[in-house]
């Protein structure tokens, strides 16, 4: 009868339809699964509840809708990364504001904190105080942003924070912490939909990430947020669709779940469609779901038939020391490489001993011969290139373009957890 449940609970849904947009579901799951998982500094607007909540299946989606929170125009200024993709820096151009963007740290990836800080405090002597600063970040290692958060909220000068990874460590609950006026974005390579969706179409579906976001407000009441209704049409009638065909599923269960199917098939199949079109409605919805912001609803009904209780639920102290010991593999690999071949063209950057690696880097003249060496590793990467995006070569950031031109970027997840990655020295053969 947990089918039944579950019907009335969507049916009762499709009827308190105001109830989808409000950002409140999404809260109650960010702060349950996520933010709870670790003991660190408190962020003192979200404990106070001056927080808006997001869900979206694209990231550009998510950024043009934290974006719409400031008042940017033509008028405006906002310092990039300059390593940000070009899908993401275009939601900014949009915009109409000038882009700025200034160099990175060659270890870290991030905007160098010290030399942020320098470059506003020069830009507000000269009455141009940007109106947005946007981090991005490839590696997980946070620290520098978490200085320029606090640097920033001090001087009222709000920040988005891009997160381009799929793992939470305990640097991302500094960001957290220190997330005084801006927003930021994460996310997940899992989304329970497509487990309630496979319930009842025997599909392999897409799998999109979600693209989670959080905005502090900067009204002294937080106010319920409905946003992107244009999404509401499309996700209601996924909903009802999914609605029929449980319905249709189970309605030889039991009398009273083909009582409730008599109940759905009258209120919800009109003549010239049936369960068929129900179906292919709700795959053509399917595949363009990226368009889309994902609604409270579908939180609500995870909250109570959960599928995928296992998103996020692994111990962040654990995961970071696993990360910290396979990018240490790596490094360990590249110095003994390095031992062997002095006259190689590869360069590894300092190595934090401390520090929660979600993602390793480093440099070479030959991409190539590595990529078919990391293919027959089964190590998945990210190769950089100068055409990365289009205000790399319009700027001078000589550290950005050099990653540019020469970084790979290790996906740490990738290294198994049990395979040693080891190099054998040539002087041991």
């Amino acid at each position: 009868m947990a089918s039944l449940k579950k019907i009335r609970f969507i049916y009762d849904g499709l009827n308190q339809q105001t109830r989808w947009y409000t950002g409140l579901s999404i809260k109650r799951y960010i702060k349950s699964r996520i933010l709870s998982k670790y003991s660190s500094n408190v962020n003192r607007s979200i404990e106070s509840g001056r927080w808006s909540a997001y869900c979206h299946f694209d990231q550009t989606k998510s950024l043009e809708n934290v974006v719409s929170k400031y008042s940017i125009n033509n008028s405006s200024t906002i310092i990039v990364h300059p390593l940000t993709p070009q899908a993401l820096l275009d939601v900014l151009i949009k915009t109409g504001a000038t882009i700025k963007t200034l160099d990175i740290n060659k270890t870290t990836l991030s905007f160098n904190s010290t030399l942020l800080q320098n470059s506003i405090r020069q830009m507000r002597i000269k009455n141009q105080t940007p109106d947005l600063v946007v981090h991005y970040d490839l590696n997980g290692l946070y620290n520098d942003i978490s200085k320029s958060l606090s640097f920033c909220s001090s001087i009222a000068v709000p920040s988005i924070v891009i997160m381009d990874n799929n793992i939470l460590n305990s640097e991302f609950y500094e960001v957290v912490a220190n997330l005084g006026l801006g927003s930021m974005i994460w996310y997940s390579q899992e989304n329970f939909v497509d487990e309630h969706l496979r319930e009842v179409i025997d599909e392999d579906f897409e799998n999109y990430p979600w693209y989670f976001s959080i905005h502090i407000e900067d009204r002294v009441t937080s106010s319920l947020e409905r946003h992107l209704k244009q999404s509401h049409t499309v996700m209601r009638e996924l909903i009802s669709d999914y609605m029929v065909l449980l319905s249709y599923k189970n309605k030889s269960n039991s009398p009273v779940e083909y009582f409730m199917w008599q109940f759905i098939k009258f209120n919800y199949i009109k003549k010239g469609f049936g369960v068929d079109n129900a179906r292919a409605r709700l795959l053509d919805h399917y595949a363009k779901l990226n368009e889309y912001a994902v609604p409270d609803f579908l939180f609500d009904l995870e909250s109570s038939f959960p599928k995928n209780d296992y998103l996020y639920e692994y111990n962040i102290e654990d995961n970071d020391l696993l990360m910290r010991s396979r990018a240490k593999q790596m490094y360990d690999f590249f110095s003994q490489y390095l031992k062997d071949n002095p006259s190689a063209q590869v360069e590894v950057p300092s190595f934090f001993l401390d520090r929660s690696y979600l993602g390793f880097l480093f440099f070479t003249t030959d991409k190539n011969t590595w990529e078919n060496l990391l293919d027959t590793m089964g190590i998945q990467y990210r190769v950089m290139s100068l055409n990365y995006n289009s205000i790399l070569n319009q700027t001078i950031t000589p550290i950005a373009s050099f990653v540019a031109a020469y970084g790979i970027l290790l996906d740490l997840n990738s290294v198994a957890k049990n395979e040693k990655v080891t190099y054998t020295s040539t002087n041991e053969q």
